[in-house]
C-alpha cells in the first residue's frame, strides 16, 4: 500500500519543466502550490502548513540552499527535497547537511519524484505523531504530580517554592515522570494566573532554538552574541514564568546565551517589575543531563517511588471516572499489588493510561488485577530500565 498524498510547495523557475511536473503531482493525487522563484517559496511555506517542499537550487531572489536555511526558523517545517541539474556531490552534501530529506539529480524520472515525495511526507507524518506522544507522556496534570509521598520529591517541591524568582529551576526525570507537570503546579503556586506561564519545547537545532528563546534571526553564529538580550520568549518575562521543555537538547552556544539571558534577568534591581520564573526540563540521562545552575529538582521515576502508585491510581481513577461521568471504583489489595509490581517504563503517563483502559472494563464497582493486567498486556510487560543516579 503505497504512503498517502502530500500538501506539495514546488519552487520551479523552470515555466515548462514546472508545468509539466505541477501536472504529474497533481493527477498522483497530491495537492501542490507552484511559486516561480525562492522569495514567493519561503513566503509561501511561512503562511501555509505543507508536508514536502520541493525547492529547485538555482532559482531567481533566493535559491533552493537559502530556502532550506530559512526553514530552520519555522516551528513544524516540511521535508525538503532538492532539484539540481547541477548534479555535483557538493550540492547534496550542502543541501543534506542544512535538514534536506534528500537530493534530486536532474533529469529525474517522474515516478521517482513522486516516490520521495511520499516518503517525505510519511516521514513529516511519524515525525509529527513522535512529537505529539513525546507532549503526551510529559503532560502529566499538575494534581498528579502534586500527590508525592515520596520524601526527597517532597523535600525537592519544598525548595523549589522557596527558591528566589529569577533563579531557575531544573526538573530532571524521564518522559512521562511528570517533569512539566511539576513545573505547572509550582507555576500556579507562585500565585500567576495560568496566561502567565509561556511554555517553549527545544529542538536541538541552533538557528530555531535561538530564534524561539532569544529572537536570534537567520545569520552567522557569530551575530548570535549581539541579538539575545533583546527578544525571544526570554527577554520579556517580567511578572511572568516560562517552560522550557528538554532544554538538554539545546546546543552549547544557545545554552550559553540563555544563561547569560537569565543571568541579566537575575540581576534586575529590587525596585524593578516582579522577577521571572524559568522552569528547565532535562532529560534523566546521564549522558545528556546538563549542569544547569539553579534550583535542581530530581523527578524520581515511578518505579522508584512505589510509595506514590496507590495514591495516585486513587486520584487518576476519581478523574477518570469524573470525566467519564461514572463513579470511581475501589481498588482491590491485589490491584493494588500488581500495580506496585510493575516498572511503569512509561512512568505517570503509562499508569493514567492503563487506568483509563481499566475503567470500561470495571465491575461491580470494583478494580482487580486480572482487570487491570488485561488493560495493560502488552504494554507495561517490560523488564525494569536501570535506574540512573
Amino acid at each position: 500500500m503505497s504512503a498517502p498524498a502530500a500538501r506539495v510547495l514546488l519552487a520551479e523557475d523552470e515555466e515548462h519543466l514546472g508545468t509539466i511536473l505541477e501536472g504529474f503531482l497533481q493527477a498522483r493525487g497530491h495537492r501542490v502550490h507552484r511559486v516561480t522563484d525562492g522569495r514567493a517559496a519561503l513566503d509561501a511555506l511561512r503562511a501555509a502548513d505543507f508536508d514536502v517542499a520541493l525547492l529547485d537550487v538555482m532559482m531567481p531572489e533566493l535559491d533552493g540552499l537559502d530556502v532550506l536555511r530559512g526553514l530552520a526558523a519555522l516551528d513544524d517545517a516540511p521535508e525538503a527535497i532538492v532539484m539540481t541539474g547541477n548534479g555535483t556531490a557538493d550540492v547534496a552534501v550542502t543541501a543534506l547537511q542544512l535538514g534536506a530529506y534528500d537530493h534530486l539529480p536532474k533529469p529525474y524520472r517522474m515516478a521517482e519524484v513522486d516516490l520521495v515525495v511520499r516518503r517525505a511526507a510519511e516521514k513529516r507524518r511519524l515525525r509529527r505523531e513522535v512529537a505529539a506522544l513525546r507532549a503526551r507522556l510529559d503532560a502529566v496534570p499538575a494534581d498528579d504530580v502534586a500527590v508525592t509521598r515520596h520524601p526527597p520529591l517532597v523535600a525537592a517541591l519544598a525548595a523549589a517554592r522557596r527558591a528566589t524568582p529569577g533563579v531557575p529551576i531544573v526538573l530532571q526525570g524521564e518522559p512521562g515522570s511528570g517533569r512539566c507537570g511539576l513545573a505547572r503546579w509550582l507555576h500556579a503556586q507562585s500565585g500567576r494566573g495560568p496566561d502567565a506561564l509561556r511554555e517553549v519545547r527545544c529542538a536541538g537545532d541552533a538557528r530555531r532554538d535561538a530564534a524561539v528563546l532569544l529572537g536570534a534571526g537567520d545569520g552567522t553564529a557569530d551575530a548570535l552574541a549581539a541579538r539575545i538580550a533583546a527578544n525571544g520568549a526570554l527577554a520579556a518575562l517580567d511578572g511572568i514564568s516560562v517552560l522550557v521543555h528538554d532544554a538538554h537538547r539545546l546546543t552549547p552556544a544557545v545554552r550559553a546565551a540563555v544563561l547569560e539571558r537569565l543571568r541579566t534577568t537575575d540581576a534586575a534591581p529590587d525596585d524593578g517589575p516582579p522577577r521571572p520564573r524559568c522552569y528547565l526540563t532535562v532529560a534523566s540521562d546521564p549522558d545528556v543531563v546538563v549542569a544547569w545552575p539553579g534550583v535542581r529538582v530530581v523527578v524520581p521515576p515511578l518505579r522508584d517511588r512505589v510509595v506514590d502508585v496507590r495514591p495516585l491510581a486513587e486520584h487518576l481513577l476519581r478523574d477518570g471516572a469524573r470525566r467519564q461521568a461514572t463513579t470511581p471504583p475501589v481498588l482491590d489489595d491485589d490491584a493494588v499489588a500488581w500495580l506496585e509490581r510493575q516498572p511503569w517504563p512509561g512512568n505517570v503517563a503509562e499508569l493514567r493510561l492503563v487506568l483509563e483502559l481499566a475503567l470500561l472494563r470495571a465491575r461491580d464497582g470494583r478494580l482487580t488485577g486480572a482487570v487491570l493486567e488485561r488493560s495493560a498486556a502488552p504494554a507495561v510487560h517490560h523488564p525494569p530500565l536501570p535506574t540512573t543516579a
